[in-house]
């Protein structure tokens, strides 16, 4: 008895356990259906809310392109105006400098006035109008004997004219121009321009109204060979070569000029024919030179045209390499020039200073003058190359045509 008891007792438990984890696993069972079917709701929601967001989005990124173009534009619009405020206030800043300006200017002009009329006791209007009364007294023509210094530095003696701030001498039925720059009471003036006249004196006088700039620009003028003499040494090894490269390109227009001008259908009539017309030229020699082989093959014809057309061709180059070197070294020698005459130009300033300018740019313009033949001579021999070269090319491409057609000689 008291083993069953003990016995059902154990199934009692066993059996509770089982109800309890049956009753659990429904538990679970059904609290699981119910997660899986929160989940499907927030998922379709999701789904919803998401769907919602992209229908609003397109709207929204529109008005914000909108936006940003409007916020450009009004940036443009800005900077545009700053701009124009800067403007106008340097447009102001600049005429109030200028203001400035010629208002130091009247000052110092009103200054001048004040202590002219101070030194000479009286107001500044009674100094202006006494100067304007003597304008027609140094206006009106004078005349005194006197002196000038001629362009060999000998003193001319004459009758001297004043006319305001010009000058002129009158003597041995010659005029004068003088420079009157400087002249005084106790310094001679200096002849410019001396012309024959044959009056006792000319009613009409001319006038230089450059102040004797025209003049002094007319007695600086040099010509070629007093340029050329300037450029020293080197002048003369690039005239040398502009000379010779001359003198090829001569010779070489007229070896061209004294050959016919290539017929393209001289060697088709001449095979058709059969008859060589009477014709000289480099086309008549080859067409003599194939009928020397003939019957050789054609192999064989080809390469003595081949051979001929090389000496051919070798009687063309002859003296062009002399102009194309011309036209490369000319410069090269010219610049050479140009630096031997600037370091000189430096050595002498180096030794007696360089007080006065005009020794440095006298200098430097009598250096470029090799600078400036070389190119005088190198453009245009380049040139004659290009043109000759052209010539060349053309009457050697007709006669190698020529060629390939008179090969057909070989197999005759």
């Amino acid at each position: 008895m008291k083993k069953s008891s003990v016995m059902l007792s154990h199934i009692g438990v066993w059996l509770l356990l089982i109800f309890s984890v049956a009753a659990q696993a429904f538990d679970m069972a059904s609290y699981e259906a119910k997660l899986i079917k929160e989940v499907n709701q927030a998922e379709l929601q999701y789904q919803r809310q998401v769907a919602k967001v992209s229908k609003s989005r397109q709207p929204i990124l529109n008005e914000l392109s909108s936006l940003e173009v409007e916020l450009i534009e009004l940036r443009q619009q800005l900077l545009g105006q700053t701009r124009a405020q800067d403007d106008a206030y340097l447009s102001v800043q600049a005429m109030e400098q200028r203001l400035s300006q010629w208002q130091e200017q009247n000052r110092y002009i009103f200054n001048l006035l004040m202590r002219h009329s101070g030194n000479q006791q009286g107001s500044p209007l009674a100094l202006v109008h006494g100067e304007l009364t003597s304008i027609g007294g140094k206006l009106a023509p004078s005349w005194h004997p006197g002196k000038a210094i001629a362009s060999n530095g000998a003193l001319v003696t004459g009758q001297i004219l004043r006319l305001g701030p010009l000058g002129y001498l009158h003597h041995d039925n010659q005029l004068s121009i003088l420079n009157m720059q400087g002249a005084d009471k106790h310094k001679v003036a200096e002849i410019s321009l001396t012309l024959t006249v044959d009056e006792t004196f000319p009613r009409s006088l001319p006038v230089d109204i450059t102040g004797n700039r025209a003049i002094t620009i007319e007695a600086n003028h040099k010509s070629w060979y007093e340029r050329i003499n300037q450029g020293g040494f080197w002048v003369f090894p690039i005239l040398a070569m502009g000379l010779l490269a001359f003198a090829v390109a001569v010779f070489k227009a007229w070896q061209l000029r004294g050959q016919p001008k290539p017929d393209c259908g001289f060697i088709s009539r001449y095979l058709a024919d059969g008859v060589l017309p009477l014709a000289d030229g480099w086309q008549a020699l080859l067409v003599a030179k194939a009928e020397q082989h003939q019957g050789c093959g054609s192999d064989a014809m080809a390469d003595y045209l081949h051979q001929y057309l090389l000496t051919i061709k070798a009687k063309q180059e002859k003296g062009m390499a002399l102009i194309a070197a011309t036209a490369a070294v000319a410069p090269l020698m010219g610049l050479l020039g140009t630096v031997g005459g600037m370091i000189q130009t430096f050595e002498m300033m180096n030794l007696f200073g360089n007080q006065d300018s005009s020794v440095l740019s006298g200098g430097i313009s009598e250096a470029l003058v090799t600078t400036e033949l070389g190119l005088v001579v190198a453009i245009p021999a380049l040139l004659l190359h290009a043109w000759l070269s052209r010539k060349h090319q053309g009457v050697l491409s007709q006669l190698e045509a020529d060629a390939g057609l008179l090969c057909q000689l070989g197999d005759r």
